[in-house]
């Protein structure tokens, strides 16, 4: 059975990412992949919450009724439907692990999910349902807030500062504690 384009290049996106993670895996190529020059300023997004359907905005101008994420560590991850990216969904566990360890340590963390269609919508608000830390779709105008700071695949992350500088980001994989530490550090730099 042959698969239609789409689905095709679908599954050769799946089988580099498999390939990746495993190279990330990796002991002697796990740092020089994971570390990415971190000199770029994150991007402002606006996103819906999928739960509270309260509209979250990092960057941009205060506005009534708006949570604002600026000001303090944020660790911001993309992700996709589990249709397409089975390890988006393994990664959210991580992100969620992390958001018990940190969040009393002033670290927000937000999941971004990239190409949800509007009909997805219901699966991803039962998936966000089973997380504490702050999940909802993002439909950029133009390039995405992962695009503009380098990022190309899912899941990736980023961990940025209360000044909006990225700290650390990856796309190439989801190591716990290869974030954990970089949040430590990071947070030890205040």
């Amino acid at each position: 059975m042959a698969l239609a384009p789409q689905g095709l290049l679908l599954y050769k996106q799946e089988v580099l990412r498999t390939l990746l993670l495993l190279l990330s895996a990796s002991p002697v190529l796990a740092e020089p992949l994971r570390t990415q020059d971190a000199a770029h300023s994150m991007p402002g997004f606006e996103f819906r919450a999928l739960l509270s359907k309260e509209v979250v905005r990092y960057g941009g101008p205060r506005a009534a009724g708006v949570q604002s994420l600026d000001g303090g560590p944020l660790l911001v991850y993309f992700w996709g439907p589990a249709t397409y990216c089975r390890a988006c969904g393994q990664a959210m566990t991580v992100f969620e692990s992390l958001h018990r360890d940190f969040a009393l340590k002033g670290l927000q963390i937000v999941g971004l999910g990239l190409e949800i269609p509007p009909d997805g919508e219901k699966d991803a608000e039962a998936l966000a349902g089973k997380f504490s830390h702050l999940i909802g779709p993002y439909r950029p105008n133009g390039r995405t807030a992962a695009e503009g700071i380098g990022l190309n695949n899912i899941p990736s992350w980023a961990l940025v500062d209360s000044r909006g500088k990225v700290f650390a980001k990856s796309d190439v994989g989801v190591d716990r504690d290869y974030i954990a530490g970089k949040i430590r550090e990071m947070l030890q730099a205040r």
